[in-house]
């Protein structure tokens, strides 16, 4: 995108921006992610410089408040952790909206599969990741509110949900 088209996206979205994108070769590829960017000069940057294809998102805090470390993506990942940067030879998660029930999943399932829940801030977003990595990716077709992608070295899932389209 142009820095115009990022500026316009961070003028509806300004509470946090972040990136992910592949990184190596055949079977050495990583997800490379970088979020926290909390200034629209930064997220021009990255836009700007980071290898194609990648998935940009700026946030809108709707649950868990403006926290550098509530930005997306999330890995996909039984630790689910909030850094700011990292790389997985599995998949990030990236989500818009809003989901009501996730604080209620994520305990229920921590109870029903003997799994601790990660210390950290949490938001909506970062409990899907967490419970895609319990129960597999196809836990996103269960949600009503799966407005997201995951996105693997290899490939990516974009979950379009009620109110998107997928062009």
């Amino acid at each position: 995108p142009s820095s115009e088209m990022v500026a316009k996206a961070w003028e509806r979205n300004s509470d946090g921006f972040g990136i992910a994108y592949r990184d190596g070769k055949k079977e050495d590829t990583e997800v490379v992610w970088d979020k926290g960017i909390m200034s629209l000069e930064d997220a021009q940057e990255l836009c700007a410089t980071t290898p194609i294809p990648y998935i940009a998102h700026f946030r809108v805090a709707t649950v868990g408040g403006v926290r550098p470390e509530l930005t997306h993506p999330f890995p996909v990942d039984p630790k689910t952790g909030a850094g700011l940067t990292g790389r997985t030879k599995g998949y990030v998660l990236f989500h818009n909206g809003d989901w009501k029930d996730w604080a209620f999943e994520a305990r229920d399932a921590a109870r029903s599969t003997g799994t601790y829940i990660p210390v950290g801030k949490w938001s909506d977003s970062r409990a899907m990741a967490w419970l895609c990595s319990l129960y597999g990716l196809g836990y996103m077709e269960l949600l009503p509110e799966k407005r997201g992608v995951d996105m693997g070295p290899k490939d990516m899932e974009i979950f379009v949900g009620r109110g998107w389209t997928k062009l």
